[in-house]
C-alpha cells in the first residue's frame, strides 16, 4: 500500500459514513412526510363521507316528503299507518344509507392512518438499519488500516 492510502481509505469511509448518516436522515423524514400526506387523506376521506351522508339525508328528505305529497294529492289517508309506514322505511333506509357512507369514510380513513404509522415505522427502521451500515464499514476500514500499519510501503 502506498503511503497515501491510509489517509485516502480515512477520506473515503469518513464521505461514505457522512452520505449514509445524509440517507438515513432524508429516510426518516421522507417516512414522516409520507405519514402527514396520508393523515391529509385521511381527513379528505372522512370530510367526504360526510359531504354524501348530507346529501343521501337530503335525498331520503326529498323523496319521504314527495311521497307524502304524493299520498295526499291521491285522496287517500296522508296520515295512515300505510303511508305512515312507507315513508319510515324511506327514512330508515336513507339513515342506514347515510351511515353507511360515514362509516366507510372512517375506514378508509383509518386504513390510510395505519399505512402512514408503518410508512413513518419502515422509515424509521431503514435509517437505523443505514446507522449499523456506518459503523460496520467504520469498523472494517479501521480493520484495514491496523492490518496496514506494521507493513512496510512498496
Amino acid at each position: 500500500m502506498g503511503a497515501l492510502a491510509i489517509p485516502v481509505l480515512v477520506l473515503g469511509t469518513a464521505l461514505n459514513a457522512y452520505g449514509k448518516i445524509k440517507q438515513a436522515k432524508d429516510q426518516k423524514k421522507q417516512g414522516r412526510t409520507q405519514r402527514r400526506l396520508k393523515e391529509d387523506s385521511a381527513l379528505v376521506a372522512i370530510s367526504s363521507s360526510q359531504y354524501k351522508a348530507r346529501s343521501v339525508k337530503r335525498q331520503t328528505d326529498f323523496i319521504a316528503s314527495r311521497a307524502l305529497a304524493v299520498a295526499a294529492a291521491s285522496g287517500a289517508d296522508a296520515s295512515g299507518t300505510q303511508i305512515t309506514n312507507i315513508i319510515a322505511d324511506i327514512e330508515g333506509e336513507g339513515a342506514y344509507r347515510a351511515a353507511l357512507e360515514l362509516y366507510q369514510g372512517e375506514e378508509s380513513a383509518r386504513m390510510l392512518r395505519l399505512s402512514g404509522f408503518y410508512d413513518e415505522k419502515t422509515a424509521r427502521q431503514k435509517s437505523q438499519a443505514t446507522k449499523v451500515s456506518i459503523f460496520g464499514d467504520v469498523l472494517s476500514a479501521g480493520a484495514q488500516i491496523f492490518s496496514q500499519k506494521g507493513k512496510k510501503p512498496d
